[in-house]
């Protein structure tokens, strides 16, 4: 045990230094995937307070599968996946065997309407979305209404495993 007395201060330095560590370690991780291949995309998004709250990522190999079959995009986000209780959230189409295949993943700090349209837009911004016309979810009501909202021309249809649960 060590005779150096703790203070407060001292406490929350340290956890500023660790969160600063954590946040340049995500921002190289995305520089070094974008500069991988041709056709990779990532993005941050930000709170109010400047902390990442939204980081998304899809491969090359990704964007040709949405632009082969847009027609139908799965959403579904996991809940508490890591220490820190982020989501993962993974916009999937259904392929030609009838699997879901991953067109975009995204690690959200928490789930509110702000971080599920950061979710679509980065989505939005790199992909011809206007093709898509079924949406099938959760039955969170927080993605339906945010979807809704940014897919005006699609229909959401809830997962009917997750109905009957």
């Amino acid at each position: 045990m060590s005779d150096v007395e703790l203070t407060l201060t001292d406490v929350f330095n340290k956890i500023a230094k660790i969160k600063d560590s954590d946040e340049n370690q995500v921002a190289e991780l995305l520089v070094k995937f974008d500069l991988a291949a041709p056709g990779i995309v990532s993005a941050a998004g930000e709170d109010t307070h400047g902390d990442t709250a939204v980081v998304t990522i899809s491969s090359e190999h990704m964007g040709k599968l949405y632009k082969r079959l847009p027609e139908i995009l799965l959403v579904d986000c996991m809940h508490k996946t890591n220490r820190y209780k982020y989501q993962l959230c993974a916009l999937m189409i259904v392929d030609q065997f009838g699997n879901g295949q991953a067109v975009q993943h995204s690690v959200i700090e928490r789930d509110a309407d702000w971080h599920m349209m950061e979710v679509v837009d980065q989505f939005q911004r790199v992909n011809d979305w206007e093709r898509t016309k079924l949406i099938m979810v959760d039955k969170d009501l927080n993605e339906i209404e945010v979807l809704r909202s940014m897919f005006s021309d699609a229909r959401i249809l809830l997962c009917h495993l997750h109905v009957l649960k």
